[in-house]
Parts: structure tokens; C-alpha cells; sequence
């Protein structure tokens, strides 16, 4: 409970949220649910048209509402829609209070924003316990569970992103640590119910962000091979999710790949070292603590760690996720700080790093480790604190126009922010 409510207020230290359209219909779904009975959002879709002309100085046709999806059932979600049906429940006693002062659309809208920011800074709050509970399963002593879960709440993208908006990140790690820790009890364990509850997680998981599936299939696959008689259970509800959402995919998509109907055709070499090592998206830039992953998971084969097999396929469900995300056709994430399509990976490679401080050398490790935890500490509160204070992302060209501005050394999005907040103040 300390964890959590440390990390919440932190979360939230910054007393607003990092905007995000991609995040929008969540934010929207559970109010319009609520109030309408349904998940059409015509009159929100009206409202941003009309939002983005009063921006653009009554410029049509300039920007809209990319997040909305015409259909035959009306204005719809873009994205999937698992993360506002998860978070309905929680809305309903606010959003009935709310209503009976019968707000406007520009007064929802409002509603959602502030919804959104506590929703997402409680839900990665949450993975941050959940991180907790799984280093203590696999071993690391309390001193170590402290340090990781620290590094893994303010020096991942867990801090400047999965808590500040409702991406699809925080709900996706959160689902995809719970079954990490149920598959690791239910191996203790096992049971029909552990099983069953495994299956259903995963599942969600892959509802949540449909490329989890990659990430949750390692997973999978040590599961089974160590419990095969439980198939059955596990088998069971990810059918049942797959079915469902590929039906409602079909219904308002025409595709069972939903609104992620995007081409893998970057350039591989291009991606791979852009999400990797570029200083505009780098994940050893932005989070160089997930070198620490691989010298665990090292150190573990030396020393014949008893959870090595579940450490292999964590590395396995990170390394499927840099080579899948390498040849996304938006490898850089859109606009957004740091390497946000790795965010997932970021606590499995903290996890498999615990190996590496269990053994000889304890004190010397872990000043290495506070050094990179201090960067990447420091890199977050820039991207929680100060972004998009510099606009990097859309200046002096858009980045979704010109991807190889990440590998700008001169100008990139932690020393542009920083310029920025510094020329602010420094004439106040």
C-alpha cells in the first residue's frame, strides 16, 4: 500500500496530464457508456472537428479526429476498446454524481481529462505493486525489490508515459505482470483456477494492445510445458477473448486486426537501431537499466538459476517486441517522449536482471546500477516534469514526416525540453 501511494502521488506530483489523442477514446468510453448506453461518440467526434478548426483558425480539412472511426454504428474507437470497458465500473458512482449537473460536451470532455490522469497514474501505480510482488516471488531480497520497483516506477517509461494518459501501456503491462505473477504461482502451485485465471489474463492482456500477443506467447509457451495437463484451462478464455473481439473486429473493422491495420515495411536495420539507440527514441538512452536484463539473465546461466527458464522467456517476450516493433511502419511512436512502444519490456528486463545482484560483488553492482538509475531517473522527470515544453516532436519538422530526426545528437527531445524550461524561466 506505501508502494502504491508513493508512486500514485508521484505520478501525479506534476498536477497535469501529458495529452494524448491516441488516448482519448478511453478516456471517453466509460462516459459515454455510462450516460448515452453505448460506444458511439458522434458528438465528441463533432466537438474535436470543431476544436481543431477553431485551432487552425477555421482551416478545414487540416487535422481531425484520427482517433474516431466512421461506421455504420456511428462514431467509434479507433483503438481497442478493452481499457475503457475495464475502467467502466470504476466510473459509474462520478460520472452519476457528474451528471446531475448536467454538463455539456466541453464539460465532459474536461471531466475526461482529469478522470483520465488519475485513471492512468492509479492503474500504472498498480503495475508498480505487481512488480513488487514478482521480484519477491523470484527470490531478490527486500532491499533489491525496493531498489528495482523504485527504478522500474520513475526510470521506465512507466513515469513520463503509462501514468500520465490512458495508452494503452499501462492497462497492457499491468494485465501482462498478473499473469507473470499467476504463472509463476500456479507453477508452485498449480491448479485449475490458477490455470484458468492465467489464461484469462493473457487474454485481456492481448484485448488491451494486440501486439502483447507476441509478448504474452513465451509466456504461454513455459506455462504449458511445465503444467501440460492444465492446457484445457489455459486454452479456454484466451479462445473465448479471441473470439470476441475478433467478432466485434469483423462487425465494426471488417478486419480481424481492428483499427491496426498498418504495414510492416520499415526498413528493419532503420527501426531496430532508431528504438534501441537513437537519442530521440533510444531504449538504452532513455532507459539504459535494461542492460542489466541481459547481464542477469547471463549471470543466471552461469550460476544454473532456478528461474532461468522463466527469465528465457522473459528475454524472449523483449526481444520479439523490439523485432516486431522494428518493422512497424511508425517505429518512433508518433508524438511522444522516449521509446514508448517499448514500454512493456521495460519491467521484464528489470526482472531478469535480479540474477545479477544475487551473487558476489553485491555493493560494486549496485553503484553501477545507481548511476544508470540516476539517468534514467532524471530523464523521466524531464519527460513527466517539462515535455512537450521544447515541441520537438513537431519542430522545426514533424516527426512522423521526417523519422530520421531521432538521430539528431544536437537537438533531441531531452535537450531541446530542457532548453526550453530553462529560456522560460531564466527571463521570469
Amino acid at each position: 500500500m506505501v508502494l502504491f501511494l508513493l508512486a500514485f502521488f508521484l505520478y501525479n506530483i506534476n498536477l497535469r496530464p501529458i495529452a494524448a489523442g491516441d488516448s482519448v477514446p478511453a478516456a471517453l468510453m466509460p462516459i459515454v457508456i455510462l450516460t448515452k448506453g453505448g460506444m458511439a461518440m458522434d458528438e465528441y467526434n463533432q466537438y474535436y472537428l470543431d476544436y481543431y478548426k477553431k485551432r487552425l483558425y477555421g482551416l478545414e480539412g487540416i487535422a481531425k479526429p484520427y482517433f474516431f472511426t466512421p461506421t455504420k454504428f456511428g462514431y467509434l474507437s479507433s483503438y481497442p476498446i478493452a481499457t475503457g470497458l475495464f475502467l467502466t465500473p470504476f466510473y459509474a458512482v462520478p460520472v452519476y454524481i457528474y451528471s446531475l449537473t448536467h454538463p455539456t460536451t466541453a464539460q465532459w470532455v474536461f471531466f475526461a481529462v482529469v478522470a483520465e490522469k488519475i485513471s492512468a497514474s492509479a492503474i500504472t501505480a498498480a503495475t508498480v505493486v505487481l512488480f513488487f510482488l514478482l521480484a519477491r516471488q523470484l527470490g531478490a531480497s527486500r532491499l533489491m525489490t525496493w531498489m528495482l520497483s523504485f527504478a522500474y516506477a520513475f526510470g521506465s517509461e512507466a513515469w513520463s508515459t503509462s501514468s500520465q494518459a490512458l495508452w494503452q501501456h499501462g492497462p497492457g503491462v499491468l494485465f501482462v505482470l498478473a499473469a507473470c505473477l499467476t504463472a509463476l504461482r500456479h507453477n508452485k502451485s498449480p491448479s485449475a483456477k490458477n490455470a484458468f485465471l492465467f489464461g484469462l489474463l493473457c487474454g485481456v492482456s492481448v484485448a488491451v494492445r494486440p501486439t502483447n500477443f507476441l509478448l504474452i506467447l513465451p509466456l504461454c509457451a513455459w506455462v504449458m510445458i511445465k503444467r501440460r495437463s492444465y492446457v484445457i484451462y489455459y486454452v479456454m478464455p484466451l479462445t473465448a477473448i479471441a473470439i470476441i473481439v475478433g467478432a466485434y473486429n469483423m462487425m465494426v473493422f471488417g478486419d480481424l486486426r481492428g483499427g491496426y491495420q498498418g504495414p510492416f515495411n520499415a526498413p528493419f536495420w532503420e527501426g531496430f537501431s532508431g528504438i534501441l539507440f537513437s537519442p530521440g527514441r533510444g531504449l538504452f538512452l532513455y532507459f539504459p537499466l535494461a542492460i542489466f536484463g541481459f547481464l542477469g539473465f547471463y549471470k543466471g546461466i552461469r550460476e544454473k538459476n532456478s528461474f532461468l527458464d522463466f527469465y528465457s522467456a522473459l528475454l524472449i517476450s523483449a526481444s520479439l517486441q523490439i523485432l516486431l516493433f522494428s518493422r512497424w511502419y511508425t517505429w518512433w511512436g508518433g508524438h511522444c517522449f522516449g521509446p514508448r512502444y517499448l514500454s512493456e519490456i521495460e519491467p521484464l528486463m528489470l526482472l531478469a536482471a535480479i540474477p545479477f545482484f544475487q551473487y558476489r560483488h553485491f555493493y560494486s553492482k549496485w553503484t553501477i546500477f545507481v548511476v544508470f538509475l540516476l539517468w534514467s531517473v532524471s530523464v523521466q522527470a524531464v519527460g513527466s516534469f517539462i515535455y512537450p515544453m521544447g515541441a520537438w516532436n513537431s519542430s522545426p519538422q514533424n516527426i512522423d514526416n521526417v523519422p530520421s530526426r531521432v538521430w539528431d545528437w544536437r537537438d533531441n527531445p531531452v535537450q531541446r525540453d530542457l532548453t526550453a524550461f530553462v529560456e522560460r524561466y531564466s527571463h521570469k
